[in-house]
């Protein structure tokens, strides 16, 4: 078995929910927050 050095974890979140359940409002409050500047969004 090779031994492997351990790769840093990504945290992940997944934002679901039903058709206009404000979805869209949360992820345009969430990205304008100073502390989520880095953060990359997927669509």
């Amino acid at each position: 078995m090779p031994n492997t050095i351990p790769q840093p974890r990504i945290p992940v979140t997944l934002l679901t929910g039903f058709l206009g359940s404000s979805k869209t409002t949360v992820l345009n409050y969430l990205v304008q927050q100073p502390e989520l500047q880095q953060t990359l969004v997927l669509i």
